[in-house]
């Protein structure tokens, strides 16, 4: 009876998850192949707060050097597809970008999906909040001044 009602429970939560409205839509995104060309190009780089903390700024795939971002978007350490491993992409690159309509991105990188840990900030409409999660992120980058 306990492997069943365990079994139950589990069921009744993913099903629960699967129907959420902020969710669901994710994790069908990231389980179908459906759609191809709603998949964008963009760059990113790849920021870590903390540990268990990590963003990518997403920009347009044309700009140069200088553009500005258009999201930040933070993802889950762990992939989305495939197994399921502890890392993350490389600090620079090329990403193709699914909006899910609900808020977060999902960013494939070398065939990889990573699941997004939140809504994603849209830079254009929030300005000031991206400003101070930018520099948030970036302060973990810096290295201490001082004696060595």
């Amino acid at each position: 009876f306990g492997t069943v009602g365990i079994a139950s429970l589990a069921r009744i939560g993913w099903v629960a998850t699967d129907r959420s409205a902020l969710c669901g839509p994710v994790l069908r995104a990231a389980r179908s192949d459906a759609g191809k060309g709603t998949w964008q190009p963009m760059r990113y780089v790849r920021l870590c707060r903390d540990p268990g903390e990590m963003a990518l700024v997403l920009f347009r795939p044309e700009g140069g050097e200088v553009t500005a971002p258009l999201f930040l978007q933070p993802i889950s350490r762990s992939r989305g597809s495939e197994r399921r491993t502890v890392g993350g992409p490389a600090p620079v690159g090329e990403a193709l970008v699914l909006n899910t309509g609900v808020g977060p991105l999902i960013c494939e990188i070398d065939g990889v999906r990573y699941l997004p840990r939140g809504r994603a900030t849209e830079a254009a409409t929030d300005p000031a909040r991206t400003r101070d999660e930018l520099r948030s992120f970036a302060e973990s980058h810096l290295r201490p001044v001082g004696r060595s």
